[in-house]
């Protein structure tokens, strides 16, 4: 979810185009009360824009390990059609993944993937 709202950004006109729907999985490991309010922040902020842009959505979270299984099977529920994830992680993610997130998902996804790097959204904008 960090940097969620800069990654719609980037989408957006995907999903505007093929009047698509938006499934927002947000993840957390035990995360400090402070940064628990900054996602909800991002969150709302999120669900803001989707509602002005009137794309259907819906949320999902979940805490603890394993995130790249728990997003996988999120996705075969939801007959995804195109998976957007971060391409980076910051640090204090990292320990709560065996191995890269990225990788995991781009490894065992049968669905096409959509890494983006956060600097390049704002080359985007």
């Amino acid at each position: 979810v960090p940097k969620a709202v800069e990654k719609y950004g980037f989408i957006r006109k995907i999903i505007s185009k093929n009047n698509s729907a938006l499934r927002v999985v947000a993840m957390a490991n035990n995360k400090p009360a402070s940064d628990v309010e900054l996602q909800s922040g991002q969150l709302n902020e999120l669900q803001n824009m989707l509602d002005k842009d009137e794309v259907v959505n819906s949320f999902a979270y979940f805490t603890g390990g394993n995130f790249a299984e728990k997003l996988l099977s999120v996705a075969g529920r939801a007959h995804t059609d195109l998976i957007v994830i971060t391409a980076t992680l910051d640090y204090t993610m990292r320990e709560f993944f065996t191995g890269s997130f990225a990788q995991q998902i781009v490894n065992h996804s049968v669905y096409p993937v959509l890494s983006i790097r956060p600097e390049l959204t704002e080359i985007m904008d």
